[in-house]
C-alpha cells in the first residue's frame, strides 16, 4: 500500500483528469462537495446540493449528469492515478442523459407545445373551409334553380308592361314567347333586369328566333353574344341607344310565323326576310314599323292582308312581296306611301280595282301586278307617275284597253 503521501499525490493527479474528462463538475450548479469527515480519519462523505431533493430517485446505470467521480471510485475501481492515466476507456464516457425528472418535464413540455399547436392550426383550417365553402356558393348558375328565378315574374311582368303581351302565353311552354323568356332568364349571358335598356328588343328578337324554327346551325343569336347588334343578321344604329336598324334573314330555311313582337322593334328599317318557308298571316303589330324603308318578303308562303299594314309605313321605299298568298285589295290611302319606289305585287292574290289614287305615288319606279285576280280597267292615273321605268300588269286580271296616258312615261322601259 503506498504511502499517505503518495496517496495524496495520486489523489491529486486522478481528480486533475477527472477536471479535465468532466470540467462541468465545477459548475456552480449542482456543485460537488466532499466533506472529509471528522477529525478521528474515518472516511468523509460524498454529497451534492441537490442531494436532498434527489433522495428518493436513482440514477440509471453509467448516468453522470448529477455526479463527477468520487475519490472511492477512483480508489476502489482504479486505485491509483496511474491505472487511470493508462487506461482512460475505464472513465465513462461524457454524456447528456437527464434526469428522470428533467425526462418528465421535457416530455410534458412537449405535449404542451403540440396541444397548443393543434389548438391553433384546426380553428385555422375549420375557417378557411367556411371561406371556401361561401365563395363557391356566391357563384351564380345559369339555371332554374338559381337566383334567377325570383327575377322570372318580374322580368316577365315588364315585358307584359311594355309589349301588351297577355301574361297567359307564358303558361305554354312551348310558346316562342315562353321560350324567348326562359332564355333571358336562365341562358343568356347578358342577365338582364327588369330595368335593362336592352331587354324589349332582346326579348323580340329571341321570339323571332324561336317562332321562325331558327337552328343554332344558321343563326348564333342562341349562343347569346351579349351585344345583339353582334348576331348574324343584325344591324344597330350607332347612336348611344343602339337600337335595332335592320335584321337580314335571307334563304336561311326559316319557317313558322312572323311573331307579333316584331312590331317592338321601332326603330328598324329594314326587314329581310325573303327565300325562307314562313307561312301565316302577318300580325297586324307590323304597322307599328313607321321608320321602315324597306321590306322584303318574296319567296315565302305568307297569307293575308299586308297593304292594309304597309301604308301606315309612311317612311316605306321598297315592298316586295312577290311569290306568296298575300290577298286582299290596294287600298284608297295607296296615296300616303310618298316615298315608295318599288311596289312588287306579283303572283299574290290580290283582288279588287286598280285605285286611282295610285297616280300620286311619284316617287314610283317599278311596279309590277302581275300573277293576281284585279278586276276593272286600267286606270289612266298611271300616266301621273314620270320616274316610272318598269311596268308588269300580265295576266293580273285587269279589263278594257291600254290608257293613252301611259305613252307620257318617257323613262318607261319595254
Amino acid at each position: 500500500m503506498a504511502s499517505e503521501e503518495q496517496y495524496d499525490e495520486q489523489a491529486t493527479e486522478a481528480q486533475a483528469v477527472v477536471a479535465a474528462l468532466y470540467p462541468d463538475a465545477s459548475q456552480d450548479t449542482d456543485k460537488e462537495h466532499y466533506d472529509d469527515g471528522p477529525e478521528d480519519g474515518s472516511n468523509g462523505e460524498y454529497y451534492t446540493e441537490d442531494q436532498d431533493d434527489n433522495d428518493d430517485e436513482v440514477d440509471a446505470p453509467g448516468d453522470i449528469s448529477s455526479r463527477s467521480i468520487a475519490p472511492e471510485l477512483v480508489d476502489e475501481t482504479v486505485m491509483d492515478a496511474e491505472l487511470v492515466l493508462a487506461n482512460p476507456d475505464l472513465v465513462p464516457s461524457r454524456r447528456c442523459n437527464l434526469s428522470r425528472r428533467d425526462k418528465v418535464n421535457l416530455v410534458i413540455s412537449l405535449i404542451i407545445i403540440a396541444v397548443v399547436i393543434v389548438g391553433v392550426a384546426v380553428p385555422v383550417v375549420l375557417i378557411q373551409g367556411e371561406k371556401a365553402e361561401e365563395t363557391e356558393s356566391s357563384v351564380p348558375t345559369p339555371s332554374p334553380t338559381s337566383s334567377r328565378v325570383w327575377e322570372y315574374d318580374a322580368i316577365r311582368d315588364q315585358i307584359v308592361a311594355d309589349t301588351g303581351t297577355s301574361k297567359d302565353v307564358f303558361d305554354d311552354p312551348s310558346s316562342p314567347q315562353s321560350r324567348a323568356l326562359d332564355w333571358i332568364v336562365f341562358v343568356d349571358p347578358a342577365r338582364l333586369t327588369p330595368e335593362s335598356a336592352n331587354l324589349i328588343q332582346r326579348y323580340a328578337l329571341m321570339t323571332l328566333y324561336y317562332g321562325s324554327d331558327a337552328s343554332e346551325d344558321v343563326l348564333d343569336w342562341e349562343a347569346g353574344a351579349k351585344d345583339e347588334c353582334t348576331w348574324a343578321g343584325i344591324g344597330c344604329h350607332d347612336d348611344i341607344t343602339k337600337t335595332i336598324k335592320s335584321i337580314g334573314l335571307e334563304d336561311l330555311n326559316l319557317a313558322g310565323t312572323l311573331v307579333s313582337e316584331i312590331g317592338q322593334l321601332t326603330k328598324l328599317d329594314t326587314l329581310v326576310l325573303s327565300e325562307n318557308k314562313m307561312e301565316g298571316s302577318l300580325p297586324a303589330s307590323i304597322s307599328f314599323l313607321v321608320n321602315l324603308k324597306d321590306l322584303y318578303l318574296h319567296n315565302n308562303f305568307f297569307t293575308g292582308p299586308l297593304l292594309d299594314y304597309a301604308v301606315k309605313m309612311p317612311m316605306l321605299e321598297e315592298l316586295d312581296a312577290c311569290c306568296n298568298s298575300f290577298s286582299g285589295t290596294i287600298p284608297l290611302d295607296i296615296s300616303s306611301l310618298m316615298a315608295l319606289r318599288v311596289l312588287g305585287l306579283h303572283q299574290n292574290r290580290f283582288s279588287g280595282p286598280l285605285p286611282t289614287e295610285i297616280g300620286t305615288l311619284s316617287a314610283l319606279e317599278f311596279l309590277v301586278l302581275n300573277d293576281n285576280v284585279f278586276g276593272g280597267t286600267i286606270v289612266s292615273e298611271l300616266g301621273q307617275l314620270r320616274n316610272l321605268t318598269y311596268l308588269s300588269m300580265g295576266t293580273s286580271g285587269f279589263e278594257g284597253q291600254i290608257p293613252s296616258e301611259l305613252g307620257l312615261l318617257s323613262k318607261l322601259q319595254a
